[in-house]
């Protein structure tokens, strides 16, 4: 604040200065309603600027937002692809070893009947019924399993998301809030200009 302080008194006194030098037959009253405007002109260049630049911020952080968006967007969906193929495959091993196990009993069950064993053949086909049930299960906690990371992936990534857009929302309230200033410190200096050409 103090360093605040000193710069508008150097910059009066800089501008008082420059005045009294171009004008040494004003009176006080002169003096300072063209310092005053020389400080509205000043200021207006300073709004002027500073609206420029909260734009230029806010067009950045739309871009950067929007791209972190599609990123995360494209990572869920990459996350996705990754767990539906890592399912896939779970599937298909457990298909292919049920189906090597299903051969297997069959020839045994079928050689069992044959042999008329048929108590032997019956036990082998409740067993491999058995093993069928047993890797539908196993597959069905598998794919829950994944359907569960895949879901808690996404949520983090939605989170995530949200944060981004949170704070680019609140990087455009500073930038509305600072405009607004800008704007009040303008209509005063206009009020002023007005209020003392009257």
């Amino acid at each position: 604040m103090a360093k605040l302080t000193v710069f508008f008194t150097v910059l009066l006194i800089a501008l008082a200065g420059t005045a009294a030098a171009e004008t040494p037959n004003e009176n006080p009253d002169e003096l300072g309603d063209g310092i005053d405007e020389r400080l509205d002109r000043r200021g207006d260049r300073i709004d002027e600027r500073l609206d420029r630049r909260g734009d230029r911020i806010d067009e950045r952080l739309d871009r950067r937002g929007d791209r972190i968006d599609r990123n995360l967007d494209r990572r869920g969906d990459r996350i996705d692809e990754r767990l539906d193929r890592r399912g896939d495959r779970v599937d298909q091993r457990l298909d292919r070893r049920g189906d090597r196990i299903d051969e297997r009993l069959d020839r045994a069950s079928d050689q069992a009947a044959e042999d008329g064993n048929f108590g032997l053949a019956r036990q082998l086909d409740r067993r491999g019924d058995r093993i069928d049930r047993n890797l539908d299960r196993r597959g069905d906690r598998i794919d829950e399993r994944l359907d569960r990371r895949g879901d808690r992936i996404d949520e983090r990534l939605d989170r995530r998301g949200d944060r981004v857009d949170r704070n680019r929302d609140r990087r455009g309230d500073r930038a509305d809030r600072r405009h607004h200033r800008a704007d009040r410190r303008h209509h005063r200096a206009q009020q002023r200009r007005n209020h003392g050409g009257g």
